[in-house]
Order: C-alpha cells, then sequence, then structure tokens
C-alpha cells in the first residue's frame, strides 16, 4: 500500500498527484479548481501553476510528500510545508547542517565530506543529492 504522496508534472504539463486512498484526501483534493481524476492510471491533475502547487503542499502540510525535481526550485514552497523530504541539495544541506550545529556550513564544506566519502551522494538526475540523516 502506497503511503507517500508524489507530486509530479505529467506529459500535458498538468500537476499529477497520486495518493493512497484515503477520503480525507479525496475530500482535500477536491477543492483545488480545475481538478481531474484519471481513473485508468488512478491520479489527479491540476493546472500547472505556482500557486496550485502552493495549495496541493499545504493541503498535505506533514504528510510525507514525494516532489518531482522538475516542479523545484520551490524554496519559497519550504517554508509552507513539511515536505517529508529527506533528500536536500548541497546547498540545502549546508543550510541545514548550518542551522543544525549552529555553525556555518558551506556548500564547500558539504562537498569535500562527498568526496572523501564521509556522507553518500545520491545521483537523481544528474543532481547531487544528499540524505540530512547522513549529515548528523
Amino acid at each position: 500500500m502506497k503511503t507517500e504522496i508524489w507530486i509530479s508534472k505529467g506529459d500535458d504539463g498538468r500537476i499529477t498527484v497520486t495518493l493512497p486512498y484515503n477520503p480525507t484526501y479525496i475530500s482535500k483534493v477536491k477543492t483545488i479548481k480545475g481538478y481531474r481524476w484519471h481513473p485508468e492510471n488512478k491520479y489527479w491533475s491540476f493546472p500547472s501553476d505556482d500557486d496550485t502547487l502552493k495549495k496541493i503542499l499545504l493541503l498535505f502540510r506533514g504528510k510525507k510528500i514525494r516532489l518531482d525535481r522538475s516542479l523545484q526550485p520551490l524554496d519559497e514552497f519550504e517554508k509552507y510545508t513539511n515536505v517529508n523530504n529527506d533528500l536536500l541539495t548541497i546547498k540545502q544541506a549546508s543550510e541545514w547542517a548550518t542551522d543544525h550545529i549552529g555553525k556555518r556550513v558551506t556548500p564547500s564544506n558539504i562537498s569535500y565530506l562527498i568526496q572523501y566519502g564521509r556522507i553518500r551522494k545520491i545521483n537523481n538526475n544528474g543532481n547531487t543529492l544528499i540524505d540530512k540523516h547522513n549529515l548528523s
């Protein structure tokens, strides 16, 4: 059974959301204008714009969400949601580490740790990601 909410961009350019069956989730989804249910592939789609994405993220705040990279540069949306994405970019990892230990950690510091095998990197379509649990 799926426990995560997957948000991505469909082939037609619309925002797609795949989520586990839950009557509460369905009620929430139906509050967003322009929603469509695709029964053949079991996902919802929405008009592709920043306001719609922000609304979706707010609806599922605190839930385990996987947000497709094509929809991120979403730095401003991170303040609206607790996207349970433990994967961070090098820049995000440096900011998280700075907050976590109370000392300045630069992206160069994170790159050094990756280069010398102190933390594991995850490749995602050419993007280097770090699991924040490896930074603890």
